[in-house]
């Protein structure tokens, strides 16, 4: 009777494995909160432990959403996971989306290049101008950066961000650092990007199982 026990325990043991078995819900993010962590993400709550900063993420999102929905961080889609945790770092990561309403009026990319300037101490910019010619382009951006000027075009494409420039400029004058702000490869048309060293990328990469643009 014993040897039948152990066998049947192995068996669903192996099965359980095989199939993906999933792991407590609270236990799975502390998890994944904690790589983010080691990632070098969340440094503005490093008085937390781990189960506090799991909760503060929680509290985030439920106040978000009015409520939390665990189902918006499934074990068995990684990205997902990893996106819904990640956008609350507001210190390393942008997350928004590309068609954002890009017009003359509602000067979107001067709004960015300001989400931008919160993220680091060596991106301060200001003096920010947005200068349409007609209604669908040229774009020129200007801004200063500790007394240097930049200038900007962006690419017309509709209502949709062209980041490419912006980033560009961006990466150059956090270069100092170490870190560049990278994208992350998705499938949709939300933008997520994040400030990191080659170490932490790697890192995030492996623990995740995600890929940089």
């Amino acid at each position: 009777m014993k040897l039948t026990i152990t066998i049947t325990l192995l068996t669903v043991g192996l099965f359980g494995n095989l199939f993906g078995q999933q792991k407590p819900f609270k236990t799975f993010l502390e998890e994944k909160v904690k790589a983010l962590r080691d990632g070098g993400l969340f440094q503005e709550y490093s008085e937390f432990d781990i189960r506090q900063l799991t909760q503060k993420i929680i509290d985030l999102e439920t106040e978000w959403n009015g409520e939390f929905f665990e189902e918006e961080f499934p074990q068995d889609d990684q990205l997902r996971t990893f996106i819904n945790l990640a956008k609350w770092d507001k210190q390393r990561v942008w997350f928004n989306d590309l068609e954002a309403d890009v017009c003359e009026e509602n000067k979107v990319y001067k709004t960015v290049i300001s989400d931008f300037g919160e993220m680091t101490d060596l991106l301060r910019p200001v003096n920010i101008v947005e200068k349409w010619k007609t209604k669908t382009g040229p774009v020129e951006i200007i801004f200063e950066n500790k007394g240097q000027k930049f200038n900007l075009t962006p690419k017309y494409n509709d209502d949709w961000l062209d980041m490419e420039p912006l980033l560009e400029t961006f990466n150059k004058i956090i270069s100092p650092s170490g870190q560049r702000f990278e994208i992350l490869e998705n499938t949709d048309q939300q933008l997520l990007v994040i400030r990191l060293s080659i170490k932490e990328k790697e890192r995030l990469t492996k623990d995740f199982k995600i890929k940089f643009v």
